[in-house]
């Protein structure tokens, strides 16, 4: 964003970015690019980019990327921090989150980790959000939690769903709270991604969701 972006990370436990920021002891820990998942994104990380690692479920995590970032104005807060459960869609979720086969550990989880997460991050970071040009704040969602087209998908994994469900509505609710202060909460769908979430049959690549993601964004305002 043009004047400094913050993004939780793809899992729960993950690396958030953030633009313009000095660097950090928070962000001295990160793992090397080397071999890792975020290899192929070294050129765009580097430079104006600076790494935190952030588990959203850490109240300690999540204070001291707050003091890290200290007063710096957010544009856009994106939380993007979420699992599907145990397992991914397409390696045994279907069986994991069948009905019958609930179990609350995972479930408790899958909800700390997607919902509860991106509640704590909103309200950690609503005043940089406020101090902004853009003012937005956004929560991956997907349509499997959506009442009006959740039918499309079937039925089961139903903890996934659920937690989804739960974003919907909490950006609902935050939308109208934060309205008075000019900042727009909104649900995203990144598309049917090809991702081990995904799975290699989705339909886009993570470049076309990301362009599409930022697109929106921009366009909120």
């Amino acid at each position: 964003s043009a004047r400094g972006g913050a993004s939780s990370g793809a899992c729960g436990t993950a690396d958030g970015a953030s633009a313009r920021q000095p660097p950090s002891p928070c962000g001295s820990n990160l793992p090397p690019f080397h071999g890792s998942r975020l290899e192929p994104l070294r050129p765009a990380l580097e430079g104006d980019v600076v790494r935190h690692r952030l588990d959203v479920t850490s109240p300690q995590d999540r204070a001291a990327l707050v003091a890290a970032v200290g007063p710096e104005p957010i544009d856009a807060l994106v939380n993007a921090a979420g699992i599907f459960g145990e397992r991914f869609m397409y390696a045994g979720a279907a069986d994991d989150q069948a009905f019958g086969a609930s179990r609350w550990r995972e479930w408790d989880r899958v909800f700390t980790i997607n919902l509860f997460g991106a509640m704590a991050l909103c309200e950690a970071f609503v005043e940089n959000v406020a101090r902004s040009d853009l003012r937005v704040m956004a929560t991956l969602s997907s349509t499997m939690g959506s009442i009006g087209l959740g039918h499309r998908s079937g039925g089961g994994y139903y903890a996934y769903r659920l937690s989804k469900t739960g974003v919907n509505m909490m950006m609902r609710a935050m939308a109208a709270d934060l309205a008075p202060r000019g900042i727009t909460a909104v649900p995203l769908h990144p598309g049917w991604v090809r991702t081990p979430m995904g799975g290699p049959a989705a339909e886009i690549s993570p470049e076309e969701s990301a362009a599409g993601l930022a697109a929106v964004i921009e366009g909120l305002t």
